[in-house]
């Protein structure tokens, strides 16, 4: 298959590079204008960048990364004057082993989040080893360089084996979907995954269907094969087996039904042949049908009414930096 990711910014060269690691056999093309220059100002991520760019298959060195991105840790924001009291405190930009307690946001109590910890210590996540950048904390953001991030992403996706083109895209032709791009040089590239399937007997493509009608057609289906969120949800209601492809529906449901594969040819054929050959019973998992009725039922109860509005905390065990 081939993958087109039209933006030579941030966000497009990030895109190429995370697409182009799966090393799934598609073809990779960046198309990137040079009509349109990267916008070098400051950029922040959130701790997800971090956490999904230092995993293996990337091959990207953190040291390297972080020196070639001009990238700086950040922790959180301190906010001052923030409420009548006139208090400070600190929030961190992502969720903490605490934060579901409220302790990283509240005002009137002292955070003992790790990061709150550091922040007021004026100190990093980050330590030096042997010329060695090594960070003791996962899920911290960064402060980047964007014009830098752009070209380092560009390089490791090149080293991929993506194909970079230098264009401009000056026509989009489509009707119901897109058939193929024009650029500036009269290269075009066209769509061509689902064309083909056109003409073959069993195979009907539709752009776009009413949710009651999909729910007919679903009823008398043998399995859903793909990565929606109706092969979890509304195919087990029906007792319809799903062969649910790669992560996009991570730690959703484990229902006997769903049948979790990677991206791969092997992998989803032996999940189709599994799939055919299971007799699965109507589950309720996700929910009958009767949640309306139940809140009213809640609603009308007494019980509910003299609930404690009270805020409570609950002490959890965590570990900090520097603590004894």
């Amino acid at each position: 298959m081939k993958v087109v990711i039209i933006g030579g910014g941030t966000v497009g060269w990030i895109t190429t590079l995370y697409l182009s690691s799966i090393k799934n056999g598609n073809e990779y093309i960046n198309i990137s204008s040079e009509e349109i220059p990267i916008i070098g100002v400051g950029e922040g991520t959130t701790g997800r960048f971090v956490h999904e760019f230092s995993k293996n298959h990337y091959n990207i060195n953190p040291t390297e990364m972080m020196y070639s991105i001009n990238a700086l840790p950040k922790l959180g924001i301190k906010f001052r004057n923030w409420s009548d009291t006139n208090q400070e405190f600190y929030s961190p930009i992502d969720g903490t082993y605490t934060h579901d307690f409220y302790i990283d946001y509240s005002s009137y109590v002292c955070q003992s989040s790790q990061f709150t910890k550091l922040m007021k210590m004026h100190k990093t996540n980050y330590v030096l080893d042997n010329e060695e950048l090594k960070y003791n904390i996962d899920g911290h953001a960064l402060h980047i360089d964007a014009y830098k991030t752009s070209e380092y992403f560009r390089d490791k996706s090149i080293q991929n084996g993506v194909k970079h083109i230098k264009g401009t895209v000056k026509k989009v032709n489509q009707d119901s979907k897109i058939k193929s791009i024009t650029l500036d040089d009269g290269t075009e590239i066209v769509q061509n995954q689902f064309r083909r399937f056109e003409g073959v007997e069993n195979i009907r493509m539709i752009p776009s269907m009413r949710f009651y009608y999909y729910l007919t057609a679903l009823k008398h289906a043998e399995l859903v094969l793909g990565t929606s969120s109706s092969g979890v949800r509304e195919a087990p209601f029906f007792g319809i087996p799903t062969v649910n492809i790669g992560t996009r529906q991570n730690r959703r449901t484990n229902v006997d039904s769903v049948i979790s594969v990677q991206c791969t040819r092997s992998e989803i054929e032996a999940g189709v042949s599994r799939a055919l050959q299971m007799s699965c019973s109507p589950s309720a998992h996700f929910g009958d049908g009767r949640s309306s009725e139940r809140f009213v039922k809640l609603l009308q109860e007494g019980t509910f009414w003299r609930a404690s509005t009270q805020k409570m905390f609950v002490d959890r065990g965590v570990h900090l930096l520097g603590s004894e």
